[in-house]
This record gives C-alpha cells, structure tokens and sequence, in this order.
C-alpha cells in the first residue's frame, strides 16, 4: 500500500472493475427480497451540481446497504429528455449558424436534436459514475426511448378514453419568447421594483352615461385594463372584516414576535372598522348590480360582488382581467364575465388592444398610462415591490395568456393518489410534508400537458378539416367520427413531467406484463428533492394508482436543499456554486475564477458586480479546491443531510471528513495491516481477552446496532456520524493507542495474538460498516486484508454488519470510561501545565467513593503505561502539596509538579504571550467598531473578522486563566 492517501489513483480503478464484474446488476426472478429505487431522471442537458450529488450519495447509500444485506436490489439509471431546456440548446446552436428550427423544418430539426442527444447525452451518466453511483447500467432508460414512448402514448389514450384527458381554452403560463406554455415549475420568481397605478373608472346610469361617481382600482399592470370585463368588490365587508377579527383575537401566539405580529393585524382591522373606511367600502357593495366606464375602450362593465376582493387591501375594488390574470379567471368562471384576450404569443398587444395593437407590453404600458393620464383617468402612481414570474430559459417575463391546450382531470386522479399516502401505503418522510402533500392534492386545478415545443412526446391526436379529434395509438386513416381521409396530427407535444409521472413503471416494461415489473413493482424508495413533490412525486402516485391500482413506491424520502455556508441559495448569478468534480478531483484559483465567470449570466455582466463575485472566489479559495476524492464528499452530503434541514456545504466541512478518509488510510497501513494474523479466524472466548479488547468489541456491537435502524429510518446523518465516531474516536483515538504494546509482543505472544484477532475483526467489520457511505475506500483497503476461502469478491457483496453479531459487555464499557476519564485527566493536567509528552508523573487519586477506588485499583496496569507515561498511582487522603488538580468521578486527581515545571519562566511566557494576545484583540474589536467598514466591506470579509474577534477574546481569556493558575501554583512552592 502507497503511504499518502491519494484517491484519484484508486477511485476510477476501481469503479471500472465493478462495473464489468456486473456487481450493479439486479436479477428479475430471485429468491431474495426486491429493492428497487429508480434515480429522479436528470435532464440530458445536464451537469452534474450538488443536488444531483447530494441525492445520488442517498440513493447510493441505500442501494449498497440493502444489497450487503442481501436483497436484490435494483438502483435503474436513466435521463429526462427536458423537453424546453434540450430544444432551447439545440435552437442557440442554430442560431449562431444563422438558422433558425421554422428554417429546418421540423423533421430536419428533430434530427439534429437526436444528434446533440447522442453527442452530449452520456456527460450526465460519466459523471454519475464519477460519484460511485452502483446503478444498473445496462438497464439505462431514456423517456423518449422506444418502450417508454409507447408507455406515454397508451396512458394519453387510456385517460383520453376514460375522459380524463380534455381540450379547453384556457388561462395558462406563456414564454412569449419561447413560445409555449409552461409549468409552475418552468416559472422561476424574482422580486421586482414596480409601480401600482391607481385608476379611476366611472359609474354609468342606466344610458350609459357617466356621472360624477367612480370606482378607484388599482393595478400593477394598466396594460391589461385593456382587457377587463368587470369590477369587483366585497358584498360584505363588514361582515368579513370581523370575521378575521375574531379568527386573530382568538389565535393563539407561540413567542413575542408573533404576539406583536397579531397584534398588528388586530390593530389595523379595528382601524377600518371604526374609520371612514369602513362607509367607503359599504358604498363599494352598494353598488353591486352597477356598471362602470372602462377609460379609453367606450365599454361599459359590471360591478360584481366576489370574495376575491379583499376588504382590508387597497381601495377595496378590484378590476377583473379574465383572459390575463389566474385569480381573474376563476372569478370570470363565477360571474359568466367575457373573456378578452388582448395579447399575441409573441407578446405584442392584438385587435382587442384597439389603437395600441402591434405594441409590445413595456410600449403599451407607457402609452396606456399616458392616456389614462390626458383623460383624467390616473389617481396616482406609487412605488411597489412585486413578485414577476420569469421563463426559467429564457429569462422572459411569463403572461397568463388565453389558449387552446390539453389537460388532465386530475380530481379523480387525485383520490387514489391521497388513499396510498393516508392508508400508509405510501410513507412520506419526513412526515411534515404530509400535511403540504394533502393540501396540494385537496387544492389542484386540472392540469395542462401540452407545450408549444416540437422536441417531446408529440400529442397523438388528429384534426380533420370539420374540427373532429381522433386520438389514437397509431396513425389513423379516417376520422373517427366523420371518416374524413384529410387528416392533421396536432403539432403540440406533451409536458416533460407527463412522462415523468410513468417514469417507476414505465422504466420496468410498462404497460407490458413484464418479469421486471412483477418483481420491482412498487419501488421500495423515492428519493428526491422536497421542492418537486408536487410537480412529480404526486403525478406519479396518482399514474400509479390509477393505471397500475398500485402505489409506485411504498416510501418516498424528502431530502432539503443544498446551499452555500451561508446559507444562500447556489446559484451561477451569485457565483457561489460549487461543482462536485472539483471537490473531488481538485481545481486551480485561475481555472475556477475562469469557470464562475463563464457561468455568470447576462445581468452580472456588470464589471462592478462581475469583480464583486471573483473576488469572492479568490478570497474563499485563495489556493483554487484541493483533491478531496468522491469519498469526503459523499461523507460529508451523508453527515449533513439531517432530516428537514437545509445543508451548508462550506468546503471545511469536506476537508475535515478527507482527514477521516486519511486517518483511516494511515491507521491501517501504517498501524493494522503488518499486525494482522495470516489466518483471519475470528474471535471465539470474549471473556478470555483484554479490557481493551472487550471494549472495543461492545462499542462495535453498540454501534452497528445505531446504525442500521439510522438507515431504515432515513437518518443517514445519525448513522454517518455513528460510524465516524467509533472509527476516529474509539478505534484509532483510543484502542489502536492502547493496543500497540500487545501488537508489538511486548505483552506476551497469547495476547499479541488476541489482539490481532480482534483488531482484523474491528476494521474488517468497520469497513463494512461504512463502505456505502465510502465505497472507494473501504474496498481499497478491504481488498489489503487476510482472507478466507469462500469470501466475497467485493465488500461491495459482502454482508452488512448486523446487531447480533456482538455481544455488548456492560462491565467492560463502564470499566473502560473509568479508565478513559483517568487518562484524558492526565492529558488535560499536562496541557494545561505544559509538561512534555515524554515527562513521567505521578498520580495521586483522593476517592470518596470506596467501589470507584476498587474499579481502578484493577486498574492500575493500564493507568501506568506507555499511554500515559504515569509511573505511579497512589490513593492518598489529602491534598499534596505544589501539584495540579482535576476532579474525575467518586474524587479528585492530583499530580505533584515539583521539579517538572519552572514557575518564574512559565509566568514570564504566559505574560509574553497575552500581551501579544491583548494586541491582536485590540486590532479586530477597533475594525469591527467601525461603521464604515461594517457597512461598505463584503459580508464575508465582516464575517470572517467576527470571527477573529471571537477568536482573539477567547485566547485572551485562555491565557489570562492560565496565568493566574500558575501564580498561585508559584506562591504555594514559595
């Protein structure tokens, strides 16, 4: 074995020879338990990010568990064809050729699609193998692959049989620039400075004719009163308004912050209650039945009574956009309101915009606003953050626009898909998401699966020239409903998550009878990220249970968000991303200066803001990211990953866990491996060994049963830092420490003996214990061991430790703290008095309780040892004179410092050094008073001086205890 520990010499190595040994492979009949996982497809444009790494090290943990515990697990790979972001690809690369896909025509463009596919397609999965990732290769499934297009097509027309599939004109997400519609989860957020026009509409008498009377509203958007239909207002505010008065007053508060909160709220409801408000909006509901002047149309328009108008929230009136707005739309549904559509797809305003057709939304807005203001129509103008749904492709500003789509009747969908969950035949973990899962699934509206797109799952319906709809599995010859030969299939394909929505049974041969899916048919497990519970996890429990009349999965495990130290989300635009292939295989200062700016998007092209972010860079890896290997990443995703909590990744963390990775590496090719015996018998007399011996035994029965309910629990940080525990702290920290004079035979032969059994049974069965957390690793090292005839190839197939391969010894573990407490006092007193390692002490023990005294006088063999350099212990019945003292249990410890420390020379050190220590103080603390650099310097630079300062008035404190501690220890000798 090399003696540095260096991971990339090994790593892919390694993974290859797995690979081609077929260890992945699942069998579709076997006598064992099945245990299938199907990876949350990443799209084929993808790289791989610390979500895909953080969610992947779950799945893999899992897989490598169940498999060492016998099962026959299936962990099947596969991509998404991410039906917008693959065709947006595709569609730049043409336009920087000067092409565009109308220009190639469809079939040209799907062609050259397919090539990009096969091209770019396998950087996703190279890059999964990178990360360890034990899935089935040759099961790798694509959802535009051959068997899973036939799966999509039969599901469209089953429900569409069963009516559950429908064609409406209705109110959709739109990228004008992209030119489709767009899923919720398409639409990326952003707050924006924006303005609210308050705008004055005219009441009309029975002729039409305005008067004096008007309707003040307000909008975010004057544009669209283009477009309205009605105005609304509350039919009965007061009635609503002490409603929510009684709901507050009787709410009860769980901390201050929200006792104010309501108290707030109550505050302000009582203030429209009892002020002139309160008339104004009971003049509002007076005039329900009304109708009012809609400024620059000449269309008059009804006041209508709906709850949607909110009594406590701007002027009470809100103006109905039907055909512009989701809330708009549902109130138009209610009241039988026209719907006006005043928008192109290509953004620009059309005929129903009268004089401002052909303009685009921003020019619009500005001429509307300008006629609204020449006609006595503009109240006022005031500034107002809001919240602006952008393409998540294109980054343009998404419209609710008015068309023609697809949709899935998702209620009756729905049941089922709540039964598995409230039966229990579906776990979600955590259990907090339940509740949000019910609340989505008690909450749907129908759900729109057609998109704009050419790449995807084309929709197999066809139009004849009458306007007939004919879907079917395969082409159609004739109409199906006048038999018209003239036939054309609708060019619109279906949303990306129709297809993942099948993606547990479709992958296994659906909807075929298939061996695969009779045995892996429900999953065991769905992994994923929180954020797409609804927009896949529930679209695959109600496919599975309505298709199949079975749960596909029988747990579904919610892991949170991976974020930056901080705490900010990861995102290019802020340059705090972090690629898991340069944790892994390291990357220069320069090189990931280089690769944050190329990520950076349009709007931090900004010098000022583009120096901002590299700046940062340098200042966080001033030295680029060293070599961590895939095993410290995966340790640390698995020890962070705590159950609803959102992770911190700070690269500390993940050189901490490479030190564990050393540690391991160094303790058994340095310490283990020339020790072990040729014959790797186990142990057969517990009772015959060591304390040391007994111990480490019981704390290994004690850990490998934490560990494995951790992991059937989902509580992979638990059983992580279990693992770690034993490994660092009790192995090598303490029974390695311990065990050295009797490895090296300075103990006899027999017990020489003993202890290299149990040491070969401790690090083979620690191996085991923590290979699926770090698979490179362990097997690297497992491979090193003494074998038996008839062991396994691979730790990979080696059996997981199990409670009941140990027995836990009481005495011994209790024996061995007392112990333990008696040598880290020791450790603590040299520390404290800065006695060299090499100095020999004595110890002196004052017991109060008599059986604690007995414990350790059997004991004393192991107290006097090379370990701790103690050459005598005696119990004594006082205080000795000039010595350092500790309390342990059942007394206190002392040890006499005469002659073994200069006090004069300790004092003048300890002087020196708070002086220096009182500088450096006085530095940070006058940098940190200033406000100017609080305010102006960048947040991590402020942070990392609180943390100095921190820092520095702890050693100040240290040092200034120290001191006095040996002034008064040198008056004593005086």
């Amino acid at each position: 074995m090399q003696k540095t520990y260096s991971p990339l010499e090994f790593e892919q190595q390694i993974y290859t020879w797995w690979e081609s040994a077929g260890f992945f492979r699942a069998q579709d009949s076997s006598d064992k338990p099945p245990y299938c996982i199907v990876i949350p497809p990443p799209n084929v444009t993808g790289a791989l990010h610390m979500g895909h790494a953080l969610t992947n090290t779950i799945q893999d943990i899992l897989i490598r568990w169940r498999r060492m515990q016998g099962h026959n697990t299936l962990w099947l790979p596969g991509t998404d064809h991410a039906g917008i972001a693959t065709q947006a690809v595709v569609e730049r690369e043409l336009r920087r050729e000067g092409t565009t896909r109308h220009e190639l025509g469809r079939e040209k463009f799907l062609e050259r699609v397919w090539v990009w596919k096969e091209k770019y397609g396998n950087r996703i999965t190279t890059q999964l193998r990178r990360l360890g990732s034990s899935l089935d290769w040759e099961r790798e499934r694509f959802t535009m692959d051959e068997g899973l297009t036939r799966a999509v097509l039969e599901t469209f027309v089953r429900l569409h049989e069963e009516k559950l599939i429908y064609r409406d004109r209705r109110l959709i997400n739109w990228c004008t620039s992209c030119r489709t519609a767009l899923s919720n989860l398409e639409v990326e957020h952003e707050n924006h400075e924006g303005k609210f026009w308050h705008l004055r509409y005219p009441l009309v008498d029975a002729a039409g004719t305005p008067g004096e009377e008007f309707i003040e509203v307000a909008t975010t958007r004057p544009e669209t009163m283009l477009g309205d239909t009605a105005v609304a207002v509350h039919p009965d505010p007061e009635g609503e308004l002490r409603s929510r008065l009684h709901k507050l007053e009787a709410e009860h508060c769980r901390n201050p912050q929200e006792l104010q909160e309501r108290d707030e709220a109550v505050a302000a409801l009582r203030g429209i209650l009892e002020g002139p408000r309160l008339a104004e909006l009971k003049r509002l509901a007076g005039l329900i039945g009304r109708r009012v002047l809609l400024p620059l149309t000449g269309r008059t328009i009804p006041v209508v009574g709906d709850v949607h108008a909110d009594p406590a929230f701007g002027t009470g009136a809100v103006k109905i956009t039907p055909g512009h707005d989701f809330n708009d739309f549902e109130v138009g549904r209610r009241h039988d309101l026209e719907i006006i559509n005043i928008l192109n797809p290509d953004g620009t305003l059309n005929e129903n915009a009268g004089k401002f057709a052909g303009m685009t939304v921003p020019a619009s807005r500005t001429a509307v606003e300008r006629e609204l203001d020449e006609g006595g129509y503009l109240v006022k103008v005031v500034e107002h953050s809001l919240d602006v749904g952008h393409c998540s492709r294109c980054d343009t500003v998404v419209e609710p626009f008015l068309s023609l789509q697809w949709f899935v009747k998702v209620a009756p969908l729905a049941a089922s898909a709540m039964e598995a969950v409230r039966s229990g035949k579906t776990q979600i973990i955590p259990p907090m998401w339940e509740k949000v899962y019910f609340h989505w699934m008690e909450n749907l509206e129908d759900w729109c699966i057609s998109r704009q797109l050419w790449w995807g799952h084309q929709i197999p319906a066809w139009f004849c020239e009458h306007g007939h709809v004919t879907v079917a599995r395969s082409t159609p010859d004739v109409c199906s409903e006048c038999g018209s030969r003239d036939l054309t299939r609708d060019p619109d394909v279906l949303d990306t998550w129709f297809s993942s929505a099948l993606w547990p049974f479709s992958t296994l041969g659906w909807p075929d009878k298939t061996p695969q899916l009779a045995t892996f048919y429900p999953n065991a497990v769905m992994e994923t990220g929180f954020d797409i519970l609804f927009f896949w996890v529930a679209r695959m429990l109600m496919m599975g249970t309505h298709l199949l009349g079975e749960t596909p999965f029988e747990k579904v495990f919610l892991h949170a968000l991976v974020r930056d130290a901080d705490g900010r989300k990861m995102s290019k635009s802020l340059g705090n991303t972090i690629d898991p292939l340069d944790v892994i295989e390291g990357i220069s200062l320069e090189d990931l200066i280089k690769k944050v700016e190329a990520g950076l998007p349009p709007e931090a092209e900004r010098e000022d803001r583009r120096r901002r972010i590299l700046d940062g860079v340098a200042r966080k890896y001033p030295e680029g990211i060293e070599v961590h290997g895939t095993d410290a990443l995966r340790f640390t995703l698995a020890v962070l990953a705590a159950q609803g909590r959102d992770i911190k990744l700070d690269i500390s963390r993940i050189s901490g866990f490479r030190a564990f990775c050393n540690k391991i590496w160094q303790a058994i090719g340095g310490v283990v491996l020339p020790h072990l015996p040729q014959d790797p018998a186990p142990v057969t007399d517990p009772a015959g060994l060591s304390l040391p011996d007994r111990w480490i035994l019981s704390r290994l029965a004690q850990t490998v049963a934490a560990v494995n309910p951790a992991l059937e629990e989902f509580r992979l940080n638990d059983a992580a830092m279990a693992i770690y525990q034993f490994v660092w702290h009790e192995v090598c920290d303490w029974y390695l420490e311990m065990s050295k004079g009797a490895l090296y035979g300075r103990a006899g032969e027999e017990r020489q003996e003993a202890a290299s059994r149990v040491l070969l049974t401790v690090i083979e069965t620690s191996l085991r214990l923590l290979h699926p957390f770090m698979p490179f690793l362990t097997e690297k090292l497992w491979q090193e061991l003494p074998r038996r005839a008839g062991d396994p190839e691979s730790i990979m197939v080696a059996p997981y430790p199990k409670t009941g391969d140990f027995t836990v010894d009481e005495v011994a573990e209790h024996d061995m703290i007392q112990l333990q407490e008696i040598i880290s006092t020791v450790r603590t007193i040299r520390g404290e008095n800065n006695l060299p390692p090499s100095a020999e002490l004595s110890l002196k023990l004052h017991m109060t309780d008599p059986a604690a005294a007995a414990r350790i006088a059997g004991l004393t063999d192991y107290v006097c040892s090379n370990l701790t350099r103690i050459k005598d212990l005696e119990f004594v019945e006082a205080r000795p004179p000039v010595c350092a003292s500790c309390p342990v249990a059942g007394g206190e410890a002392f040890v006499p410092l005469t002659g073994l420390v200069n006090f004069e020379e300790e004092i003048a050190r300890q002087k020196k050094a708070l002086a220096v220590a009182q500088k450096d103080l006085s530095a940070v603390q006058a940098k940190m008073s200033n406000p100017k650099f609080t305010a102006n310097a960048p947040a991590e630079v402020v942070e990392e001086n609180r943390r100095r300062l921190e820092d520095n008035a702890a050693r100040v404190d240290k040092i200034t205890h120290s001191l006095a501690h040996f002034e008064e220890l040198a008056k004593g000798q005086g």
